[in-house]
């Protein structure tokens, strides 16, 4: 039964792992800040609880080989990064003013957007947004000065993600 559970911790870290590279992969974001934190904050001490949890409940040494090779890689990897430039990273991008949505699919969006990153002020950048997997969205860089196609509909709707203060 605990090898069960082992292996139900493994396979979410793995989730954990794989929602970590999509989100750092340029295209992809997760939209939900607290997911994301959540993610960032599994990612960096989740190898050495791995490992742990895997040394303390299997017991053969090519199934132990095998289920901490990926800890060992993220440990690998967060020494590399450092963890405060990885916690750095956590924070959403949020929109601030849909800009134009697309006639046949609503759901796209051209959107300015802000991020959060504490001390160093706000990040900005503008996007169209695609939805992809629920709390996953596909995105990619726009310059909205050729943006007069017939599918986008200019809506400036002024969202304020991030309360920032009201036009």
């Amino acid at each position: 039964m605990r090898k069960i559970y082992c292996y139900f911790i493994n396979v979410i870290f793995i989730i954990i792992v794989f929602l970590f590279i999509i989100d750092n992969t340029n295209g992809f974001d997760l939209i939900n800040p607290s997911l994301k934190n959540l993610i960032y904050q599994s990612y960096i001490l989740g190898g050495p609880i791995m490992i742990f949890f895997n040394w303390l409940f299997i017991r053969t040494k090519k199934q132990l080989l095998i289920w901490t090779t990926l800890p060992v890689l993220v440990i690998t990897s967060v020494f590399i990064l450092r963890p405060h430039n990885i916690l750095m990273q956590s924070g959403a991008w949020v929109t601030q003013t849909e800009l134009y949505y697309n006639q046949q699919h609503p759901d796209n969006k051209i959107v300015f957007q802000m991020q959060d990153t504490g001390a160093f002020g706000y990040d900005k950048r503008t996007v169209e947004i695609k939805p992809f997997l629920g709390t996953i969205v596909k995105v990619s860089t726009v310059d909205t000065s050729g943006v007069l196609d017939k599918k986008w509909v200019k809506s400036d709707k002024f969202v304020n993600g991030l309360k920032l203060m009201e036009p």
